[in-house]
């Protein structure tokens, strides 16, 4: 009899609930669940005997629960330690037996909450994108996949003493609906995929996902798909990066868990996340030798995806594996694989439609070249989807096209001409397209840029907040210089002239107030520009979106002191904000006042005030700056778990945050700069403070500091100065940049992946690359013969 009826059997008869066993025995009620229910087929005799004590079983019952259970070898890891089962506790960990179960803990509670919210936002996300990509190809082809040798990359005999999957797994061969199955029969919790590029693997991890989301058991792990290629395991470890990664497309779960960390830290910790690592040969060459190192030593369960030949090439370089997994490698497809999931003419039947006369031939005829070309380039999910979207639902296409061995005589060819026709395939013009001006061409051409802007990054995920350094560090900072030097002019002028228009004449006031906005806008832009530049290029602190709100409430006093570094950085930098702006705008006001005196102050008053106005108002601005600053990130709170997390959604979500909070900052800075200014003066005995000057002073600083600082050091605002204009204005993309997101995922050329886009596979993103490259050089050649022609 198998040990999950038999234990359940034990525990009935004993009369006592999991969480009472739990309690008993020191064993997880996780893994007792999974062992009752057949997901974990093999216990080691010590989780057994405690087992058996907590029950009170006869010898007989014993017995055959240890005869039930299959023992894993006691493999030691990296560290010399000896292997343990996923989610079962070490020794150190186990309690004495008790009578009554024990009262779940606050943040065992709190975790438990996350979870299941993280669940089901994973789960409608990729159903959505199931939904999705079924639109594309509505019936799913049969991935299927065999088994490998433990001994496949050469580091290991098949059955040795280090290999605790071994022989007692059995035949691992599935397709797609079995993939759940395949995995809980792994003691070790741990999958490697391997397969050819476009061979089905994204598919298998969305599958994966849905399937396991489905388990009746709702204390298993939130399984989430990681895309590994944005993983540099030189700059952070796999669970950071984890963190970070949920962090990003939840940005709810940088709540406090309780326990001094966020709750995206804890649950990864605490190995309620099960990671689906995508793509292990996205990682650049360079790095994947570290990262094998980092994924075989981590003690995490985890399903691996990765193309066959950079798996086995990292495992040799790198003298290490993936400790304790088992591996399967994806099938090729086969002609009779493929005739369910091509289209054909509904006034047909599949055997007289245009693919089905042509698989017709594939079968019939495989040792013909041009059929063995086209066999072989059709063997992965990828390239018959492009196929099917190619030369299906246009009359004036025929997939018989394909046979034809002059254009075609390779494989190679033949997947490179799919690879190379979806794109204008993709938009082409059909009746109501509501976007004529996207055209192929220009599309190919904004693809080209996106796909340069990710090779850059080193990156697979087209993030908005990233957009920007899709400019050269030189053009952002001028591009902050730009923008921040218009914003504070242009407020400069209108304040000015509102305030003194009383005073003066229109037609002087005017000249006056665009003086004065020319003056300091020139003073706040290049102020901002020089910070922003040491920040991005010398600090090297990236801006990303945010993830907090402002409010009264909430935090508490060990919350504040957790955020006492945060806070002193923050005040730190308000401050050298504030008295740059500050000197700046002395110099400013000071010019200003010598051009309406008509030059005519004395030179020793001028040079008097030059050194104590500015220094006066850079005290000033630094004091205010560096309170308001510290204020404001004492008053931010963790957005809420239910935050919307799909691209529009969170950059939506992030103008809102970005509006509020400069609602706040401008009565706090007006305030805080009308209070300091008759403090600061005290410094500088024989000089006084004009009050009614001093709240203009106020009200222009209040406006033009919060203004600009959300522009320059926000990431909504980086994307709207520097994305949102720039970009479109160059041609690198067009001006619905989201729009044209959104639009690219519903034709299926991307992918959604929380608050990310991805190019529908690696191949096509390498493609639009390459004709990005080839542009490139087609245009600086053309450039040059006009140059050498005008000469």
């Amino acid at each position: 009899m198998e040990l999950g009826p038999l234990l359940r059997a034990a525990r009935a008869r004993a009369g006592i609930t999991q969480e009472e066993l739990e309690a008993r025995s020191g064993i997880s009620v996780r893994t007792i669940r999974r062992v009752e229910t057949g997901r974990t087929r093999s216990a080691r005799p010590e989780t057994i005997r405690l087992l058996a004590v907590a029950l009170n079983t006869t010898p007989e019952e014993h017995r055959a629960l240890l005869s039930a259970a299959t023992e894993l070898p006691d493999v030691p890891t990296a560290d010399g330690q000896p292997w343990t089962a996923p989610y079962e506790p070490s020794a150190s960990t186990r309690s004495e037996a008790g009578d009554r179960a024990a009262p779940r803990s606050a943040l065992q509670q709190t975790l438990d909450d996350a979870a299941d919210r993280l669940r089901l936002l994973v789960r409608s996300r990729w159903q959505r994108e199931e939904e999705r990509h079924r639109i594309h190809n509505p019936t799913p082809l049969p991935v299927r996949w065999r088994p490998l040798p433990t001994d496949f990359t050469g580091r290991r005999a098949a059955g040795g003493p280090d290999d605790p999957v071994g022989e007692a797994l059995g035949d691992l061969a599935g397709e797609l609906s079995d993939i759940v199955d395949t995995y809980r029969r792994i003691p070790s919790g741990r999958l490697v995929v391997l397969g050819g590029a476009g061979a089905g693997k994204t598919i298998l991890t969305i599958r994966f996902v849905l399937d396991y989301l489905r388990a009746p058991a709702t204390d298993d792990p939130v399984p989430v798909i990681f895309s590994l290629g944005s993983w540099n395991p030189q700059r952070i470890t796999l669970r950071e990066w984890m963190v970070e990664c949920l962090l990003h497309d939840d940005p709810g779960l940088i709540a406090d868990s309780g326990a001094g960390t966020s709750l995206a830290a804890a649950l990864v910790e605490a190995d309620r996340i099960l990671p689906v690592l995508d793509g292990f040969d996205e990682i650049h060459e360079r790095l994947r030798v570290p990262a094998m190192q980092e994924l075989s030593f981590a003690r995490l369960p985890m399903l691996l995806t990765s193309r066959r030949d950079e798996y086995v090439a990292a495992v040799t370089k790198a003298d290490h594996e993936l400790l304790h997994a088992a591996a399967i490698h994806l099938e090729d497809l086969s002609p009779d694989d493929l005739i369910d999931h091509l289209p054909n003419d509904r006034h047909t039947t599949k055997a007289d439609s245009p693919w089905g006369r042509l698989l017709a031939e594939l079968r019939e005829n495989p040792e013909r070249p041009e059929n063995a070309a086209l066999a072989s380039a059709l063997r992965t999910p990828l390239m018959v989807a492009l196929a099917s979207a190619i030369y299906s639902g246009d009359p004036g296409k025929d997939p018989a096209a394909l046979l034809d061995a002059d254009r075609f005589p390779s494989a190679e060819s033949i997947e490179e001409h799919l690879v190379t026709g979806f794109i204008p395939n993709a938009y082409r013009a059909r009746p109501g397209n509501s976007r004529p001006s996207w055209t192929p061409d220009r599309v190919q051409r904004w693809f080209g840029h996106l796909a340069n802007h990710l090779d850059r990054l080193g990156t697979p995920n087209l993030a908005w907040w990233q957009f920007p350094k899709a400019l050269s560090p030189a053009v952002r900072v001028l591009g902050v210089i730009v923008a921040t030097m218009i914003l504070s002019g242009t407020m400069d002028f209108l304040i000015t002239a509102f305030i003194g228009v009383n005073a003066l004449g229109l037609g002087d006031m005017l000249l006056l107030a665009l003086f004065d906005g020319v003056t300091v806008g020139l003073v706040v832009g290049l102020g901002f520009g020089l910070v922003y530049a040491a920040v991005t290029m010398v600090l090297r602190i990236e801006v990303t979106p945010s993830r907090v709100r402002l409010g009264m409430s909430g935090r508490s006093w060990a919350g504040l002191m957790r955020a006492a570094p945060d806070i002193a950085i923050r005040v730190g930098g308000g401050m050298i904000i504030g008295f740059l702006i500050g000197v700046g705008y002395g110099w400013a006001l000071l010019l200003v006042r010598n051009v309406l005196s008509d030059g005519t102050s004395a030179l020793a008053t001028l040079m008097q005030t030059t050194v104590v106005l500015p220094t006066h108002l850079g005290l000033t601005f630094s004091l205010a700056g560096g309170v308001v600053l510290g204020l404001v990130l004492a008053m931010e709170r963790p957005v809420d778990l239910s935050v919307a997390t799909k691209a529009r959604a969170m950059l939506v979500a992030n103008r809102e945050a970005v509006q509020n909070r400069i609602l706040v900052l401008v009565p706090l800075l007006t305030v805080s700069l009308n209070a300091m200014a008759p403090l600061t003066i005290t410094f500088f005995p024989g000089y006084s403070w004009n009050v009614a000057a001093g709240f203009g002073m106020g009200v222009v600083g209040g406006l033009v500091g919060a203004s600009c600082y959300a522009a320059t050091f926000t990431a909504w605002g980086q994307w709207l100065i520097l994305a949102r204009v720039w970009l479109p204005l160059t041609g690198r993309l067009p001006w619905s940049i989201i729009a044209f997101l959104e639009d690219a995922h519903r034709r299926g050329v991307l992918r959604h992946t929380g608050s990310v886009y991805q190019f529908r596979h690696a191949r096509l993103q390498a493609y639009c690359l390459r004709e990005h490259a080839r542009r490139t050089l087609l245009g600086a050649t053309e450039s040059a013969s006009r140059s050498i022609a005008r000469s």
